[in-house]
């Protein structure tokens, strides 16, 4: 599986503690050494450690622990310690598909975090593997490798698998077709409930929170809830509006309490609007709320942003309390020069009212899900977007653009293991291999996905872990990898 992951460059050492140095140090320790065992036919690796010292700020620990065998290496789940904020703001990234790890967050809310490591994954027991546990420290988004720990795993001996070649001598390619692969079809929605959010970034004169048409692009932002609320009302057979909320924001260059009122009147005034321009009296569930000052919005544009004195301004974000000078500190910081920076460029977005439309869709047929498959995909189901996948795509299609739905599949439903392993089927039909293995590295605790990834070790040419896989994936009663399993036999 050499192109699951990416390699780290290692270093090999006995440490088992570690800091980041500096005014605010950090560092880690493990309680409870690391273990490498066999748990009921899985690898599992464990430990238990702490955090010491007060995380804040862009600050962040990871552990990534890797299993290699041979020229082989498997990512187990990394683990991060994140700062209140940090593990907020990489949680949302988590969420939305921008990042993939580390999948395990753990917020550090006092001068000393601990965290139990329990994790396991099907891998085949050859000899020479082990653990190479990388120790990463994240400082505004430079990353430095503190300590690689290597842990040995303990032989295990499972049916011929050490006696299969690694290389065939006859070196047979499979052409791969959907008689070799898995696909799973999705259960059903009970309930298909969206919620859409639109952002109006309304321009008000200074302190007021009246509408004014005629101040900066307010008609063309009002004009955003013509395109999710129209559709929805025109269209009463497929959508029930259930519920609509309207949150309103302010930035923090003035007091908390002017802040927040202003964010209350602004949410309420467009909550009035939406009422008269779009339901004319019309019964709905409709409330508003001022959320006051959004400091998370300006964490969020400071950390993805280049600004001078980055790190410091996140450390005071984080440090300091909304009624601790926390703003009097960022007017005082470098001259003030962090702040008028964030003054011009940020503050502006922070000054918005978010409007979260919640509807439920019902089911739709074959001659729906062609149009909104273009128009309003985000509103089928995961099994109507794979109905409609299997249905433009057929044994005869190999290659190419074979099964490109299923990619888009996995955008709309990135929690659901059942997107990426469908996705992965396609992706080895049309002999994207490495994209195939993107997908599995994020299901690879899935039984359902062990006929895949046998598959996918075949075509890299790693004959036991194909069979090993296969093997493990017959246990699951999978038609597929028993003829995989037979294929590869008779090459």
């Amino acid at each position: 599986m050499r192109k699951y992951l990416i390699f780290f460059i290692m270093m090999c050492s006995g440490v088992r503690a570690f800091a980041i140095n500096g005014a605010d140090s950090l560092s880690f320790e493990y309680t409870v050494p690391p273990k490498a065992s066999w748990v009921k036919g899985l690898l599992q690796l464990s430990f238990s450690g702490k955090v010491s010292g007060h995380m804040s700020g862009p600050k962040a620990i990871s552990l990534i622990p890797q299993y290699i065998v041979a020229t082989d290496t498997i990512n187990f789940p990394a683990i991060g310690f994140f700062s209140r904020q940090g593990a907020r703001y990489h949680k949302r990234k988590l969420t939305v598909g921008e990042r993939k790890e580390p999948s395990i967050v753990v917020r550090c809310d006092s001068l000393c975090s601990r965290y139990d490591y329990v994790q396991s994954l099907p891998v085949p027991a050859l000899q020479g593997g082990k653990f190479l546990i990388v120790a990463k420290a994240n400082k505004c988004g430079a990353n430095r490798i503190l300590s690689v720990d290597t842990v040995i795993v303990p032989s295990k001996q499972k049916g011929n698998i050490q006696n299969f070649p690694s290389v065939r001598q006859n070196n047979k390619k499979l052409c791969v077709t959907e008689k070799n692969v898995t696909f799973i079809r999705p259960p059903a929605e009970e309930l298909k409930r969206r919620t859409a959010n639109v952002k109006l970034y309304i321009m008000y004169r200074v302190g007021d929170w009246h509408l004014d048409m005629n101040i900066g692009d307010n008609i063309k932002e009002l004009k955003k809830m013509d395109s999710y609320l129209i559709p929805l009302l025109d269209d009463t057979l497929r959508y029930t509006i259930d519920e609509i909320r309207v949150l309103g924001y302010a930035s923090p260059e003035d007091t908390w309490q002017n802040n927040h009122l202003l964010s209350f009147n602004r949410a309420k005034n467009i909550c009035s609007l939406i009422e008269r321009q779009y339901f004319c009296g019309r019964k709905i569930s409709i409330g508003f709320e001022g959320k006051g000052e959004d400091w998370d919005g300006l964490q969020k544009m400071v950390s993805e942003g280049n600004m001078v004195d980055r790190e410091k301004v996140l450390a005071i974000i984080d440090e300091w309390g909304i009624f601790q000078g926390r703003e009097r500190r960022l007017m005082d910081l470098h001259g003030g020069v962090p702040y008028r920076f964030m003054l011009k460029n940020y503050f502006p977005k922070l000054r918005r009212v978010e409007v979260h439309i919640t509807y439920n869709v019902a089911d739709f047929n074959g001659n729906d899900v062609n149009v909104l498959i273009k128009e309003r995909p985000w509103d089928l189901s995961h099994r109507e977007m794979y109905d409609f996948a299997r249905q433009v795509n057929d044994n005869s299609s190999t290659g190419g653009n074979y099964g490109k739905e299923y990619d888009k599949i996995t955008a709309y439903f990135p929690k659901d293991d059942i997107a990426y392993i469908n996705a992965s089927s396609a992706a080895l039909i049309r002999g994207d291999v490495d994209l195939a293995g993107t997908y599995l590295s994020k299901v690879l605790h899935r039984p359902e996905a062990y006929n895949n990834i046998g598959v996918y070790c075949f075509l890299m040419k790693n004959y036991a872990m194909a069979r090993f896989y296969f093997e493990k994936a017959i246990e699951q009663n999978s038609e597929e990898a028993y003829y995989n399993l037979k294929k590869m036999e008779d090459l």
